[in-house]
Order: structure tokens, then C-alpha cells, then sequence
């Protein structure tokens, strides 16, 4: 009999438990913007795709339709031979009037708008995955072994820490 009944409180506890668990609010508290990658799918030699988790506690990470601010940063790291990561310089050409073009070389920031969902509310907590897609991926088909350093920022101007992928190998 006292099993049944110790048994009988602990199973009432452990409900009551799981119930207040359930019903606990987010940490709203947080209002800087919290990513972290998922995965990357390469679909071709000029496009890719690349999966990050997100969570922010005021719902302000996305930008609105007439917003041309970017919210998500991605900079191109490629492998050296030695192993080290190393950011890519990417080719500009300089027009030049009856003149050769010039070519310089500099690194580029992938900048990505995420727009706001009309459907959810401006002020509340959010969590969830973005798909960014990626045209001209990386500055050349050499780099075979790469990874993506990456940062949000929200409307407020709230910056994410900045992530990195682990190492990304592509036969493409």
C-alpha cells in the first residue's frame, strides 16, 4: 500500500511537472539574435544553398519588404594547402577608356535580405531555419575545401556572435 501511494505522488509530481514545463513562456528577454548553421547544399557550380538555425527574443531579425538593408553576412573562407583557413579575394575587373582592364582582388561579404512574414506579429519571440541561396557560391571552382563565416543583424542593430561552418568539401 505505501508504494502505491509514494508511487501515486510521484507520478501526480512528475505530471505536474511536465505540464509547467510546457507552459513556460520564451526567454523574451534575449534581443540579440542567436544563429546557428545547419547545413550546406551545393546544387551546382554556381548555386548553393545554406541552412541556419535562428532565434530572437523580440521577433526584429527580419527587415521588412521596402527594406533594402541586409540582415544576414557571409564571408567565403577557403582551406589552404597548409590547412589554414584563409578569407577568399574575389576578382573586380576596372574598366580603363582604350586601356587593358585593371583587375583588383578584395574580399566580399555575402549580403542577404530575409524579409519579415506578413502573417507574424513584429514583437514576439521567433525561432526557426532560414534557407539562404547562394549565386556565385565561391570565386572559383578550385576551392574545394571552404567554410562560411557568418553574422545576423536585427532592425535595431542587435549583431549575432559570429559563427563559422565547420569544413565544407565539394567535388563540383
Amino acid at each position: 500500500m505505501k508504494f502505491t501511494n509514494h508511487m501515486r505522488v510521484f507520478l501526480v509530481g512528475l505530471s505536474v511537472m511536465l505540464f509547467c514545463s510546457q507552459c513556460t513562456k520564451k526567454d523574451t528577454s534575449n534581443v540579440v539574435p542567436v544563429i546557428e548553421y545547419k547545413y550546406f547544399n551545393p546544387l551546382d557550380i554556381q548555386n548553393a544553398q545554406i541552412f541556419i538555425n535562428f532565434e530572437d527574443g523580440d521577433g526584429d531579425l527580419f527587415f521588412f519588404s521596402d527594406s533594402k538593408d541586409p540582415n544576414f553576412f557571409l564571408e567565403f573562407e577557403y582551406k589552404d594547402s597548409v590547412g589554414n583557413f584563409k578569407p577568399a579575394l574575389w576578382p573586380i575587373a576596372i574598366s580603363r577608356e582604350n586601356k587593358p582592364d585593371t583587375i583588383i582582388f578584395q574580399k566580399k561579404i555575402i549580403q542577404y535580405t530575409v524579409y519579415h512574414p506578413k502573417n507574424l506579429a513584429s514583437d514576439q519571440y521567433i525561432k526557426g531555419t532560414v534557407m539562404i541561396t547562394l549565386t556565385g557560391w565561391r570565386p572559383s571552382v578550385l576551392y574545394k575545401k571552404f567554410r562560411y563565416k557568418i553574422y545576423a543583424i536585427d532592425r535595431k542593430g542587435n549583431k549575432s556572435e559570429i559563427i563559422y561552418t565547420p569544413e565544407i568539401n565539394v567535388n563540383i
